[in-house]
């Protein structure tokens, strides 16, 4: 009867507590409008010209675009001049073809 009793009590559990609900609150709440600091913007002021823009006067950047344009027609030609030496090859090569061939001529 002794083991009886043990497992009777060994098998009661207190229960679980578990926390209450919180409740809604009946005050009423108060929202307050934030006002934020006017920040202070700097605008960009255009510069004042320097020179005019139709001047004639040369600068730094005058020698700059001359020395790219005489750049850029240099190498232009360049290419003209090789890719005519290319054709005169290939020309080369027709006449050459040319002679060496025989084409038959059409009977009358």
């Amino acid at each position: 009867m002794t083991a009886a009793n043990k497992r009777t009590t060994a098998t009661k559990k207190t229960p679980v507590k578990r926390a209450p609900a919180k409740k809604a609150s009946t005050k009423p709440r108060t929202t307050s409008v934030r006002v934020s600091k006017a920040n202070t913007v700097k605008s960009f002021k255009v510069a004042p010209e320097k020179e005019t823009f139709m001047s004639l006067k040369p600068s730094v950047q005058t020698l700059y675009w001359l020395v790219i344009g005489v750049f850029a027609i240099v190498f232009t030609l360049w290419l003209v001049s090789l890719q005519a030496q290319i054709y005169e090859i290939y020309d080369s090569i027709d006449r050459n073809n040319a002679v060496n061939t025989v084409t038959p001529q059409p009977k009358n």
